[in-house]
């Protein structure tokens, strides 16, 4: 549907990264850029696998 059609994300947390998502699942091609330190989101969710498999996470 949305082939040829490039999308740059800048940004982070829920709802921006989650339509580029819809996006790209659509056919267009998203270019995610990140700070430095990465997305805040990757952690949360690292986090959260991390408590459901009983794996302890610090920091």
């Amino acid at each position: 549907m949305l082939k040829g059609l490039k999308v740059v994300e800048f940004a982070s947390y829920i709802a921006a990264p989650g339509a580029a998502g819809i996006l790209a699942d659509w056919g267009a091609e998203v270019i995610k850029v990140e700070r430095p330190q990465g997305d805040p989101m990757r952690h949360v969710f690292a986090d959260a696998k991390s408590e459901l498999t009983g794996n302890p996470t610090f920091g």
